[in-house]
C-alpha cells in the first residue's frame, strides 16, 4: 500500500503551469458585468474609475471577494494625459523640479501613481505587481499627433512607474502594439513587464502566441489578455512554447506538454520559443539547442529562441534547466520525437533530448514545468493511510 501511493503521487499528472484567471474594475460593480467564475486562478483588479485621479468605486467589494475566494491577485492603473489643470496643480510638487515642462509632467504622472496607491492603502493591499494601462481615451485624449506630443506622453508614464517603484511595488505595462506606438511613439522598455492585448480572438493560439514573441515595448510578456464580451481573460506565460518547422514556419503555440512541431510528416523541427513568464516564483529557463552543421549553440534565457530560421538547418536535440526559486517550486520535463525513432522517454533537468552524432532530426517536442514533491511528506501520508487497507 504505501509503495503504490508513493508511487502514484511521484508519477501523477503533473499540474498545468500556466494560470488562467480575470480583469475586472468599475464595469464589474454590482448590475454591471459579473465577477470571475470561483474557479479563476487570479484576478488583475483595477484601481482607477477610467482616468487617473478616480477612484474605482467598487474596490473594496472587490477585494473582499479576491479575499473571500483566496485567489492571487495584482492591480492596474490608468494612466492618462492631465488636463490643463491637473497640470497646474500636480506639475509643481514631485521629486522633479517645476523649471521644465518635461519635468512638471513627470510630477504629474508621480501624482497620478500615488493617487492609485491611496487606493491600495484604503483596502490594505500589497498587490504582487501594478500594471501601468497605456491606451488611448476617448474622455481624455492622449496627444499623438507630433513626436514632441509622443514624447510629453512618455514623461507621464516614466513619472507613474517612479511612483510605482519608490512605494517598493513592482510594475509593468499594459497595451497592444498599434496603441503603444500612437501613444508614445514605441517608446522601447525592455527591462519592464508586459501584459498584452489581444482583443477579441482571430483564433484560438492568438493569445498565447503573444506570450513567445517580444512584448510591444521590447520587454518581456507575463500576461496575455483577451476578451469575450463577457469576461476579459488573462492567461500566465508560464509553460508556452512555439515551434518552427521546415516548410510551414511558426506553428500556433502550446501550453504544458502539448505537442509542438509535427509527427509523422517527416518535417524538421528548426527553431523553439519558449516562455517561463508570469510565475509568481522568480527565475528563468536557460536552454541550447544542437543544430545541423552547427553544434551546441551557447546556454541562453527563454528570452532567446533556440535553432535557426531560413537556413534549412535541423534541430536535432535540446536541453534545458531551471534558475532561481522557479528551480526550487518546479522541476522541467521535455522529450522530444526524433527521426526514426519516434517518442524518447522524458528527461530531466539538462539531460539531453534528441540525438548528437546520428544526423536525425527532432521533429517535435513535449515540455512541461512539473511541480515538486516532497518524498519525505509524501511517505508520512502514506503510512496514516496504511491502516485504512
Amino acid at each position: 500500500m504505501l509503495l503504490l501511493i508513493a508511487v502514484a503521487v511521484l508519477f501523477a499528472a503533473p499540474a498545468a503551469a500556466v494560470d488562467y484567471g480575470h480583469d475586472v474594475s468599475w464595469p464589474q460593480c454590482q448590475g454591471g458585468l459579473p465577477m470571475p467564475p470561483a474557479t479563476t486562478a487570479f484576478v488583475v483588479v483595477g484601481l482607477t474609475h477610467g482616468l487617473a485621479f478616480t477612484e474605482n468605486p467598487c474596490l473594496g467589494e472587490q477585494m473582499r471577494w479576491v479575499r473571500d475566494h483566496r485567489v492571487r491577485a495584482q492591480a492596474y492603473l490608468v494612466a492618462t494625459f492631465p488636463t490643463p489643470a491637473q497640470y497646474d496643480t500636480y506639475g509643481t510638487g514631485g521629486p522633479w523640479p517645476s523649471s521644465t515642462r518635461a519635468d512638471r509632467l513627470r510630477n504629474v504622472g508621480y501624482a497620478e501613481g500615488r493617487a492609485a496607491l491611496g487606493s491600495l492603502n484604503g483596502v490594505r493591499w500589497h498587490p504582487e505587481r501594478v500594471w501601468v494601462d497605456v491606451e488611448p481615451r476617448p474622455r481624455q485624449p492622449w496627444p499623438t499627433s507630433t513626436a514632441t506630443q509622443r514624447q510629453e506622453n512618455r514623461f507621464v508614464i516614466a513619472g507613474i512607474l517612479v511612483a510605482l517603484t519608490d512605494a517598493g511595488l513592482r510594475s509593468g505595462v499594459y497595451s497592444y502594439p498599434n496603441g503603444w506606438r500612437d501613444i508614445t511613439g514605441s517608446w522601447s522598455l525592455p527591462s519592464v513587464p508586459v501584459w498584452s492585448a489581444a482583443g477579441r480572438l482571430d483564433f484560438a493560439s492568438e493569445a498565447s502566441d503573444l506570450c513567445v514573441q517580444r512584448g510591444f515595448s521590447g520587454g518581456t510578456v507575463q500576461l496575455a489578455q483577451w476578451t469575450d464580451g463577457t469576461y476579459d481573460h488573462d492567461m500566465t506565460c508560464s509553460d508556452v512554447y512555439q515551434a518552427h518547422v521546415a516548410t510551414i514556419g511558426w506553428l500556433p503555440s502550446v501550453t504544458d506538454g502539448a505537442t509542438g512541431g509535427t509527427t509523422g510528416r517527416s518535417l524538421s523541427l528548426e527553431a523553439l520559443r519558449l516562455s517561463v513568464a508570469g510565475s509568481r516564483w522568480s527565475g528563468d529557463l536557460l536552454w541550447r539547442g544542437h543544430v545541423q552543421r552547427i553544434g551546441w549553440q551557447p546556454w541562453a534565457t527563454s528570452a532567446s529562441p533556440i535553432g535557426t530560421t531560413g537556413r534549412g538547418l535541423r534541430l536535432e536535440a535540446f536541453e534545458l534547466r531551471l534558475t532561481g526559486t522557479l528551480a526550487a517550486h518546479y522541476r522541467v520535463r521535455y522529450r522530444a520525437h526524433v527521426q526514426g525513432v519516434g517518442w524518447q522517454p522524458w528527461r530531466i533537468d539538462g539531460a539531453v533530448a534528441g540525438t548528437v552524432g546520428r544526423g536525425l532530426r527532432m521533429e517535435a517536442v513535449r515540455i512541461e514545468l512539473v511541480p515538486n514533491v516532497a518524498p519525505a511528506s509524501t511517505a508520512t501520508d502514506a503510512a496514516h493511510l496504511q491502516p485504512l487497507a
